[in-house]
């Protein structure tokens, strides 16, 4: 079976963006948009460039920037994803706007061979995680070397008895989607998230429809 990790990282963040009710809305989708991170909207940039930087001095090396599709308006998520480099961690450096503020949080993520994914994380806890995974909850604003930190005494401790799948940057992007899919099918099924429109679908995954910068909250258009 595919290894199975960052596509969790779509669902982590529509737990943040999306109401915490049912029938909240969520996209279906089979690709995400990957961007040059010189095409991120400006605010994005500004939020992600010391937290990447962060990680990046502790070895981790940059995989890749994916845009988060939403179907409500006026919100731009993104997410930087970034591999440790003895490959057994995966960082993704999460931010979002929408009208009520900007957030920036980052999880980190280890696979284990039968399928479980550990998960060491700032993101605030609002949605139940599907049984396969195992979260550690830290408070917000750790710096990358106490999170990584954190990650690895969960490894070593409450964790050891899983053994950990490595991934290369070709099996991060593979199994991006597969988790995503995981994710939703496990929210749909509990009736807390609904499928959007396959409108919605093309409108949301069509790579060439370029981010937008996160409108302000008082715009007539939102």
């Amino acid at each position: 079976m595919m290894p199975n990790v960052f596509a969790f990282l779509l669902v982590a963040a529509l737990k943040y963006v999306l109401p915490v009710t049912n029938n909240a809305l969520v996209p279906l989708i089979d690709r995400l948009p990957d961007l040059d991170w010189d095409e991120l909207p400006d605010e994005a940039r500004e939020a992600l460039a010391a937290p990447v930087a962060g990680w990046e001095r502790l070895g981790f090396r940059r995989v890749c920037v994916m845009r988060l599709p939403n179907p409500q308006k006026a919100r731009f998520l993104a997410g930087v994803v970034l591999l440790a480099p003895d490959r057994l961690s995966h960082a993704h450096v999460v931010y979002v706007c929408r009208p009520d503020g900007t957030f920036q949080w980052t999880p980190v993520y280890s696979l284990f061979r039968d399928g479980t994914l550990g998960l060491t994380t700032t993101q605030k806890h609002e949605l139940d995680d599907p049984p396969s995974v195992l979260r550690s909850q830290q408070p917000a604003g750790l710096a990358p070397d106490e999170l990584w930190r954190r990650h690895r005494d969960n490894l070593a401790g409450r964790w050891a008895e899983y053994e950990v799948e490595p991934l290369d940057p070709a099996g991060v992007r593979a199994t991006f989607l597969e988790i995503e899919r995981r994710e939703v099918g496990y929210h749909v099924a509990r009736g807390v998230l609904v499928p959007a429109s396959d409108a919605d679908y093309e409108r949301l995954a069509d790579p060439d429809d370029g981010p937008r910068p996160c409108r302000n909250r008082h715009d007539p258009d939102n």
